[in-house]
């Protein structure tokens, strides 16, 4: 792979394609601008990125020639922002807000961060990953704009985020309770591997609206020397130390740890070693909370299997979407065509539903209730209902497997989930080409079936199927899967039955 603008030596070959400079070897005089050579060994210089096929053509005095076509991937030199996080976006003064960034491009790469308030620049800081503390600072909305250079040039990305009053909170114990441990819920940490999210909120009887969480963290049986940074869910990966451990050995470590700033009381747990695995131990013995409580808020609503960065469904299909909460709501309510009117209420989440006919663009949206307090919440991007078109529906999906994987206590394909769930990874033997997902149906001992899940097309086991708690001993539960695309919801699968030790 090469970056453009560079000239490349290309030996006994013949360099073929637009905006291809070709020309005599290095110090055989001036490039022509012509995209062939006749040279032995030319000099080409190619002036965009991308794929580039390079073709050798030899014939014989005879006028019988041969070819040969191999292709040269050509880089773009100049930088460019691969990924730019600004977290929390919301965040209590005397917090800190870590600034987190890659880039591509001819190396060496510049970071460059300036923090503007008001329009009057405060600071600046180096590095692709850097923290800024708000201690001191005033009140309200800031800038974070970022600079990514190297000696091709200069590119940039910005964002805001807010700092907020600190509010006060209490003290509160629990009874001591093991939140996590990844031996039983077989999701021990791994080298390379993303970051396990943990729920914290709603379990060991610590509520949602938690600010922060006095744990014990302990690393079991690590196969490698390493660390591991536990910190709230909703943060960028910091590159400092939890727990630091040693290949076999057993180490623990205490403290109080910040949960989310997006009200779910979540925290993320990453292992740094160069190699293996290491499990984690999880226990609380208290929290930190508003002594009032947090207001109930609606902090996630969207429908799944949206592959094209929009959703469109056809009518009759049955639509899950993943919502999230704060506080403690008493009363949920829907508005799913955006109208206005909250026509459907219920006690608890909602978490699907069937658009009979085709409406064309719907704006679907949440209300959480809770006293006096009502949150509101729209799904980000429109959502177009179309007609279904039954001779384009696809085949009934054929699983092949329902693998226990373990138990998990949060899922982003539903985060109202608390405690731990039994978790599976399913394999689909015939996915059809433009598929949307799968919808995934539940039965517990022979009761109606019911929309549980909306899986990627992929299956990634990042996003296994979670279901409701069962006992393979006294209970029963099947599934059913069918497959969602363009044209509708397809036929279901056969019913499979879940089993777990």
């Amino acid at each position: 792979m090469l970056s453009f603008g560079l000239a490349v030596a290309l030996a006994t070959v013949l360099g073929a394609g637009s905006g291809v400079a070709a020309g005599p070897a290095a110090g055989a005089g001036s490039e022509r601008p012509q995209g062939t050579s006749t040279e032995p060994n030319p000099t080409v210089v190619f002036t965009t990125p991308g794929p580039k096929p390079v073709t050798l053509k030899v014939c014989d005095p005879a006028g019988l020639c041969s070819s040969l076509t191999q292709t040269v991937m050509v880089l773009d030199p100049r930088p460019a922002v691969t990924s730019f996080s600004v977290t929390p976006p919301r965040l209590e003064q005397g917090q800190s807000v870590l600034l987190d960034a890659t880039g591509s491009g001819q190396p060496p790469l510049s970071y460059t961060w300036q923090l503007l308030h008001n329009g009057v620049a405060l600071g600046t800081l180096f590095g692709a990953h850097v923290t800024w503390s708000s201690a001191g600072q005033p009140l309200g909305t800031y800038t974070a704009n970022l600079a990514v250079k190297n000696a091709s040039g200069s590119a940039a990305g910005a964002a805001d985020f807010t700092v907020v009053a600190a509010s006060p909170t209490r003290y509160f114990t629990v009874g001591p309770c093991r939140a996590l441990d990844t031996r039983v819920s077989h999701q021990a940490l791994l080298a390379q591997a993303p970051p396990l999210v943990i729920a914290i909120g709603g379990v060991c009887g610590i509520p949602v609206g938690a600010r922060a969480v006095a744990a014990n963290l302990t690393a079991v049986a690590p196969t490698a020397p390493g660390f591991i940074s536990v910190y709230p869910a909703d943060f960028a990966h910091p590159t400092v130390s939890s727990l630091n451990f040693n290949a076999g050995v057993t180490r623990a470590n205490s403290g109080v740890l910040p949960l989310s700033t997006d009200g779910t009381a979540r925290l993320a747990a990453v292992a740094s070693l160069k190699a293996g695995s290491v499990d984690l131990l999880v226990d609380v013995a208290g929290y930190f909370a508003s002594p009032t409580g947090n207001p109930p808020a609606a902090l996630e609503f969207q429908a799944r299997l949206c592959p094209f960065g929009f959703c469109e469904f056809a009518a009759g299909t049955e639509i899950f979407f993943s919502q999230a909460f704060s506080g403690t709501p008493t009363e949920y309510r829907y508005d799913w065509t955006g109208s206005g009117v909250f026509s459907e209420r219920s006690p608890t989440p909602i978490k699907s539903h069937v658009y009979p006919s085709a409406l064309g663009v719907v704006t679907p949206a949440v209300q959480v209730v809770g006293g006096s307090v009502v949150s509101t919440l729209a799904q980000p991007t429109p959502m177009y209902i179309t007609a279904a078109i039954s001779s384009e529906l696809p085949a009934a999906p054929v699983v092949t497997a329902a693998t226990f994987v373990g138990y998990v206590s949060s899922s982003p394909i539903d985060p109202t989930i608390a405690g731990p769930h039994p978790a599976y990874q399913l394999a689909i033997a015939n996915t059809p080409p433009n598929l949307f997902g799968y919808d995934v149906y539940a039965s517990k001992n022979g009761s109606p079936l019911q929309l549980v899940a909306a899986l990627a097309p992929a299956l990634p086991p990042s996003e296994p199927l979670v279901v409701d708690n069962f006992s393979p001993a006294t209970d029963s539960l099947r599934i059913v899967v069918t497959a969602v695309g363009f044209a509708g919801e397809g036929p279901a699968s056969a019913p499979i039955g879940l089993t777990h030790p």
